[in-house]
């Protein structure tokens, strides 16, 4: 219970602070200045979001439209269970925590799914339909990238991740090609930044056109609350989890939680829009390839130096 309760206050101060970091950025790309009304302009949202009325529409499904919102937010926190803080989880520290947290973010597309069939309006589904496409092919090189990273401590449990790279070095160091393809994958997996399908204006809105009301904010939540776990998790997989000196290794684990959280933020908004097609291309042509690369050349090492991986070392 107190674990729950920790991961809760834990992800709501995450996603408070990137909804101001996604604010300031807006305002930094448009050239308006930076105030107090900039920061402020979220939880101003977020009341006016809550406050409203909810607009129905004609003969929806309303188990999947108001259960998408509840289904993604979820998601989120069951990934988050298996996250470690300081060398253990916030609920348990599962022998394949990779599998279960990558099969949390995998079902992200039956809420989005949800999300765009639920309402009976043809842009949400077009848009529902066409992050499926995208969430498929970009869910193959997360996946792969993931593989790699728990090649070197030969166990999926993400303590043993951890641990393995304060013994011996980081995997974004071993691995900076795949750490890159995490976070673009990232980008995609959370429909953020230039990935941002699910609510483009090119449909009026997407999944977001019919949701109003306490579903908005839930869908707004979970969408920032996604973004903000696929950052966490790159501090296990990638940046030692815990490891640094003078503070405390949450401290450390919150730290570094919100400096990837914030980057991937506001890279999202100077990486230019493009077409869907354009984006489907470049997974399976460019990223798709380079992690299997990456899955080799790992694979590789271990074979030529055991000695320096999983309980070895």
């Amino acid at each position: 219970m107190t674990a729950a309760i920790a991961t809760l206050v834990l992800v709501t101060i995450g996603v408070a602070y990137l909804a101001v970091v996604d604010r300031v950025a807006r305002s930094f790309v448009a050239g308006a200045p930076v105030g107090l009304a900039t920061l402020a302009a979220p939880f101003r949202d977020a009341l006016r979001d809550l406050m409203k009325e909810r607009r129905p529409t004609e003969r929806p499904d309303p188990v999947m439209w108001l259960g998408a919102p509840i289904l993604l937010v979820t998601l989120v926190f069951a990934a988050l269970t298996v996250m470690p803080l300081s060398g253990e989880a916030v609920g348990s520290d599962l022998s394949v925590g990779v599998v279960f947290f990558t099969a949390m973010f995998a079902l992200i597309m039956v809420a989005a799914w949800a999300a765009g069939w639920g309402p009976n309006s043809k842009y949400p589904l077009i848009a529902g339909y066409r992050f499926i496409g995208l969430m498929l092919a970009y869910e193959m090189p997360f996946a792969i990238t993931i593989i790699a990273v728990a090649l070197p401590a030969e166990s999926l449990a993400l303590g043993k991740i951890v641990a393995w790279q304060q013994a011996h070095v980081w995997n974004v160091i071993l691995q900076p090609v795949g750490f890159l393809i995490y976070l673009v994958s990232a980008l995609a997996v959370a429909f953020s930044g230039p990935f941002a399908l699910l609510a483009s204006k090119d449909l009026a809105g997407g999944v977001e056109l019919e949701l109003s009301g306490g579903p908005r904010l839930l869908w707004r939540f979970g969408h920032r609350a996604l973004l903000l776990s696929t950052a966490a998790f790159a501090v296990p997989l990638f940046l030692g989890g815990g490891a640094g000196p003078f503070l405390p290794p949450e401290v450390w684990t919150v730290l570094k939680v919100l400096f990837v959280a914030g980057t991937l933020a506001l890279t999202g908004h100077l990486m230019p829009l493009v077409r869907l097609d354009w984006f489907m291309k470049t997974a399976w042509v460019v990223l798709i390839p380079l992690a299997l690369v990456n899955l080799f050349l790992v694979g590789a090492v271990a074979l030529l130096f055991p000695a320096w991986f999983g309980s070895g070392g």
